[in-house]
């Protein structure tokens, strides 16, 4: 801890204000990508309309064959700009093999900032897929110190019913750690699920974290019209409420959502997807 405290001690009041803040609420605390239509749903995603992003959070998610999306979104946290982050994800199926790679910055570089690079390859039988993620995270602070760098590896496993789909994630499986002297990376287990057959698409799910509280998340979509969708969202420990817009011309589509954290207030995401087929299973 000595080795980590003495790299950050120049810039314990930034670091430290944007770690507790990102600890505090972030949806997806493993080495994950934040934002996308997710920030709006209380951390659930939408299983039978995934976007890149959701993708890479449950890479077991079903991907229809020879289909590929991309997504490019910005987010700023508790409307400060040093709390500003971008993102930039992919998807695409072949076949039985399905793969996913996405990054994003946190912070800026002149000062803290925080980058993530998240990839998954899946390999889909008939109802069931299996995927292997690995994923990287730095934190750097500066020009005038050493960045802390680690690797998290995971799993993912999807199931795909008539009546449900659902999404198994275990992250941090190496138990990574960025300094020796650092306390290790808890293994984090998420569960996403979705009922099908109803004109509103309701999503949910549970993360469990080594001696922590479980986190509850619950979201829906509502189609107005056949070219837009409003969405709302709310989650556990701490309570968090969200919602937000999507709007689609042919391929492409534009995603707003929002979140309010009752003790530092209001976040916002914008993102821009592109569907080479149709979204969904």
């Amino acid at each position: 801890m000595n080795e980590f405290m003495r790299k950050v001690n120049s810039k314990a009041p930034t670091v430290v204000v944007l770690i507790m803040c990102q600890c505090l609420c972030a949806e997806v605390s493993a080495f994950q990508l934040s934002g996308g239509r997710s920030r709006g749903m209380g951390g659930a995603i939408s299983l039978s309309s995934a976007t890149a992003s959701d993708y890479l959070r449950a890479p077991g998610i079903a991907l229809g064959d020879g289909q590929w999306y991309l997504e490019a979104g910005a987010e700023r946290r508790f409307e400060l700009k040093e709390l500003d982050a971008g993102y930039l994800a992919w998807a695409f199926r072949r076949n039985r093999a399905g793969f996913s790679f996405g990054v994003q910055q946190f912070g800026r570089s002149k000062g803290f900032a925080e980058k993530t690079a998240r990839g998954a390859v899946a390999y889909y039988v008939n109802k069931f897929s299996l995927a292997l993620i690995g994923s990287f995270r730095s934190y750097d602070f500066g020009a005038s110190y050493s960045s802390l760098n680690a690797v998290s590896l995971g799993l993912s496993a999807g199931l795909t019913t008539r009546h449900a789909l659902v999404s198994i994630v275990v992250d941090n499986l190496n138990r990574p750690s960025f300094v020796s002297s650092a306390p290790e990376e808890e293994i984090e287990g998420s569960l996403y699920a979705e009922a099908r057959g109803a004109k509103l698409r309701t999503s949910a799910r549970i993360t469990l974290r080594e001696n922590k509280k479980p986190v509850l998340g619950l979201g829906q979509i509502v189609p107005v019209g056949k070219a837009a969708d409003l969405f709302w969202g709310v989650s556990s420990h701490p309570l968090i409420y969200g919602g937000g817009l999507e709007i689609r011309q042919s391929k492409y589509g534009i995603i707003y959502s929002g979140s309010y954290h009752p003790t530092l207030g209001y976040s916002q995401n914008i993102s821009i997807v592109y569907y080479s087929g149709a979204p969904g299973n």
